[in-house]
């Protein structure tokens, strides 16, 4: 097991949270900022950045960590419970103390006795019915005195129920019932005392010279992953339970963060309530300054980068970011990414170190010609991505839904595309130009800007390590002006589509 936790250590990407960090650090100092929501797509490295951005301030900061994703098969009562167990679950593992009453057993027997009467009589009836001679006479005493104590009990409370009494029952049977917006239990308060315990105070000062206070966040996380049909449910329990009894919330956090892509959201808000409902005015109780827009683009290029350096194929060579393959990649992955088709999540739980790349497998382009896989480089990347993907559907899928961006760190996004139309051209138009070198060729597609066309020379040499081309034009058929906005995906996607149907990977 150490073996195992050492090398999924070694495996672990590291993403720079530099420059979404200054500006969260920002938001969270805003006055009276006490209820945030961090919204960015489904997969962007939301969850990381929380995890990693709070490690980092731990001096200053106790998060709770929810994640309801479960939440929606629970009844509306049922969800309010369901966060109090995560709650207390998580302030088990805090430096916090439950205190304990020492009691010693004689001092604790009245108030026992006290409010068991009627059992510790019943207990002494066969008792007195068994003794010989007057166990009949003791027993009818014992009828008597249980009947004078049920009356006891009945004037009692007659002699209690006066007006404000009556009021103060009423309020408190509303306390008592779970799930209620009202709701005061004893683990309701429980854990307002244990969350106070971590306000503890640390050396930083405020501008009157105090020693501030540890603040408590509670971050519930992965909103976006939760069944559209369930997510205002569990949105609607958890606004219930904001600003009550003149707190902020229910359990004293100072801050309470919801983390989700808000632009989703928004659109299932539409579809489920019509366009013409206002979805401001019901998330606005969500939040207390804005919306904090989370964007790591460049760290996630850099992130990229060093996650394809840990594949460790003899036969290929990704560990230079300046080598083709790891640059189109790198472009690839994302743009799939920022299209949502790719979420970071996954990279973290693939192990980039287990592909394996059998450049040896011969591809068939003509009658004349079988060349090693390795010679063409849209097949390594091809297989690294169903590497990814594990599914050829889900992998064609995410390449037809994303389209290609115009940001991309810092290259030159257009110079990377024309390298991927290249790798792919040698692939995709292979029963044109049959591995002829320096034929001229011309290449026509459609995309969402309409007809493209592409002119082309393919260099191979039988004894070269690489088929590629060279493009000499790319235009757009309709207007017969040189395209300058190039799309890769809509090539790639035909690329791809060919290499499942004709087996090009092996068995892949």
């Amino acid at each position: 097991m150490e073996e195992e936790n050492k090398i999924e250590e070694e495996n672990k990407i590291e993403f720079c949270i530099d420059t979404p960090s200054k500006a969260f650090t920002n938001h969270l100092n805003v006055p009276f900022n006490d209820r945030i929501i961090l919204s960015a797509p489904f997969g962007s490295g939301k969850t990381y950045f929380l995890k990693k951005y709070f490690e980092a301030n731990s001096d200053k900061y106790e998060t709770i960590h929810l994640y309801p994703v479960n939440y929606s098969v629970a009844k509306n009562e049922d969800i309010f419970e369901l966060v109090k167990y995560d709650i207390l679950f998580e302030l088990m593992g805090k430096p916090v103390e439950f205190k304990e009453i020492d009691f010693k057993r004689m001092e604790f027997l009245p108030f026992f006795l006290q409010g068991n009467i009627p059992s510790v009589v019943d207990v002494f009836s066969p008792m007195l019915n068994a003794m010989p001679l007057i166990g009949r006479g003791v027993h009818g005493v014992y009828e008597n005195i249980k009947t004078l104590y049920s009356e006891f009990e009945k004037e009692y409370e007659n002699l209690n129920k006066d007006e404000k009494q009556s009021s103060i029952n009423y309020l408190e049977a509303f306390t008592q019932q779970k799930g209620s917006i009202y709701e005061e239990d004893f683990y309701t308060q429980l854990i307002c005392n244990l969350i106070n315990q971590l306000k503890i105070e640390f050396e930083e000062e405020d501008s009157e010279g105090n020693k501030k206070k540890k603040e408590t966040v509670l971050i519930i996380d992965d909103l976006d992953r939760i069944d559209p049909e369930h997510i205002f449910r569990i949105l609607n329990v958890f606004a219930a339970q904001i600003d009550k009894d003149g707190r902020d919330n229910k359990f004293d956090f100072d801050k309470i963060i919801l983390v989700f892509d808000q632009h989703n959201v928004r659109n299932i808000f539409k579809n489920r309530y019509g366009a013409d409902v206002d979805y401001s005015g019901y998330i606005d109780k969500f939040y207390a300054h804005k919306v904090f827009e989370f964007d790591n683009s460049k760290a996630l290029k850099d992130g990229l980068n060093s996650y394809l350096r840990r594949i460790k194929s003899k036969d290929i060579n990704l560990g230079n970011p300046s080598d083709t393959v790891n640059e189109l990649l790198a472009y690839i992955l994302f743009t799939l990414i920022k299209n949502n088709q790719l979420s970071i999540r996954r990279l973290l739980k693939i192990d980039a170190t287990q592909f394996i790349f059998d450049k040896t497998y011969p591809v068939k382009i003509s009658s004349e010609y079988s060349i090693p896989k390795s010679h063409f480089k849209i097949l390594i990347i091809a297989e690294f991505l169903l590497f990814l993907y594990e599914e050829w559907q889900d992998l064609l899928q995410s390449v037809k839904l994303s389209q290609d961006k115009n940001e991309y760190g810092d290259y030159d996004a257009n110079r990377v595309i024309e390298i991927g139309i290249k790798c792919c051209l040698v692939i995709l138009d292979k029963n044109s130009h049959q591995l002829k070198s320096n034929n001229e060729k011309t290449y026509e597609y459609i995309d969402k800007k309409g007809k493209q066309s592409i002119d082309y020379v393919l260099q191979y040499e039988r004894y070269d390590s690489e088929v590629f081309c060279q493009t000499k034009g790319i235009k757009d058929l309709d207007t017969k002006n040189d395209k300058r906005d190039m799309q890769l995906f809509p090539i790639l996607y035909d690329t791809l589509l060919m290499i499942e149907e004709e087996g090009l990977l092996a068995d892949k």
